[in-house]
Parts: structure tokens; C-alpha cells; sequence
């Protein structure tokens, strides 16, 4: 870490704060998008937003339209660690990192202060995740 004016009203950076501080550069730069990996004794929680992002779904919708590589897609909202975000799980063939940065540029200005996680619908969480849920979108 470090100290931004040690001898005054001083301002401490530890390795936390650093940490989200370039997660949020990151996010910033890829329009939205950071890579993470949920580790396994993680406690999530899935269900059905209780305020459905339309305008969200409407611009992924859009995009996903022209990108001839996804099948299909799933939204639920995922709670991990007492913090909210939608999920969106992906059906998809190809790059998986062009196929993500797009819909996350794509969702961007509709988060309204929440994330987006996505995930591949070929693992096994997310075929989990879909499990029994109407896709939002299929080719």
C-alpha cells in the first residue's frame, strides 16, 4: 500500500483498495468489463430481478442480433457477497472475449450502478444458473 500526505489528514491506499481502484480502471477500459473467477466456497444467490432491466435487455438484445456467434442468453440476478449484480448467461460459439466485451459495452449505460457478470452457459454454473429460466434472447 501507500500514503498520500503522511504528515497532514493523510489518505491510505492498502492493498484492497488498490486492487479496486485498478479493477475499476480496467472496467472503465474495457467499456464495463473485468474478468473474475467466483471461487468455489463463494455463496451466491440467483433469482428473477424485481425491477427488470428493459433498456439493458432491449441494447443486449440489439447487439446480440448482429452477432451471428450467440444462440442464446439468460438474465437472472445474482447476489454474491451481499452485493447485486445481473447475470448473463451465454450461449455462444467463438472468442469468448469479443463475445463478452460487446455485450458489456452493449449494457453499460443501463447498469445503473449495478455489474454485469457473464458467464458461459457451456460450464457448469451456467447451466445451473439457466436451469428452468425462458431466454431473453435465442437466434
Amino acid at each position: 500500500g501507500f500514503v498520500i500526505n503522511p504528515f497532514g489528514e493523510s489518505i491510505v491506499f492498502n492493498k484492497p483498495d488498490i486492487k479496486a481502484l485498478k479493477d475499476e480502471v480496467e472496467r472503465r477500459a474495457n467499456g464495463g468489463a473485468v474478468e473474475q473467477v467466483i471461487e468455489k466456497e463463494a455463496t451466491v444467490q440467483l433469482g428473477e430481478p424485481s425491477e427488470y432491466p428493459k433498456d439493458m435487455v432491449k441494447a443486449i438484445y440489439a447487439h446480440m442480433k448482429k452477432n451471428k456467434n450467440v444462440k442464446a442468453a439468460y438474465l437472472r440476478l445474482m447476489i454474491k457477497d451481499d452485493e447485486q449484480s445481473y447475470l448473463v448467461v451465454v450461449d455462444f460459439t467463438g472468442d469468448r472475449r469479443d463475445v463478452f466485451d460487446g455485450i458489456g459495452k452493449a449494457a453499460w449505460n443501463y447498469l445503473n450502478g449495478k455489474y454485469v457478470d457473464l458467464v458461459p452457459f457451456d460450464t457448469d454454473f451456467g447451466q445451473q444458473a439457466a436451469m428452468g429460466v425462458e431466454p431473453f434472447y435465442e437466434r
